[in-house]
C-alpha cells in the first residue's frame, strides 16, 4: 500500500492511527522487520490526549519564545551597563592614582 498525505486518509484511516493496511510488516528505524513500536493503533483518548498536549504546546511555547528574547534583550542590556560600570571604574581609579 502507497503512503498517502494525512489529508487524502480516510476518516477511518486516520481513527486508527496508522496508514498502512497492516499486512506489511513493520519496520524499525534500521529497516528490520518487527523492529517496529509495540503498537501502531492508538485509541481515541489516546489521541485526544495527544491533541490537547500539542494545543497546550502551542499555546505555550510563543509565551515561552517571547521571554527567551526578553530575557536575551535584558541581558544584552545589563551587560552593557556593566561594560560601562567597570570603565568608569578604570576611569576612576586612573584619575585617583597616586601620580609620580
Amino acid at each position: 500500500m502507497a503512503v498517502q498525505p494525512h489529508s487524502a486518509l480516510t476518516r477511518e484511516q486516520r481513527s486508527r492511527g496508522f496508514l498502512g493496511g497492516g499486512s506489511e510488516p513493520r519496520l524499525g528505524a534500521l529497516g528490520t522487520p518487527g523492529a517496529g513500536p509495540r503498537r501502531t493503533e492508538v485509541d481515541a483518548a489516546e489521541q485526544d490526549h495527544i491533541r490537547d498536549r500539542l494545543q497546550n504546546l502551542r499555546t505555550v511555547v510563543p509565551v515561552l519564545a517571547e521571554e527567551l528574547a526578553s530575557a536575551r534583550r535584558q541581558t544584552a542590556e545589563l551587560r552593557r551597563e556593566n561594560d560601562r560600570l567597570v570603565q568608569r571604574i578604570r576611569d576612576l581609579q586612573r584619575s585617583s592614582s597616586p601620580r609620580r
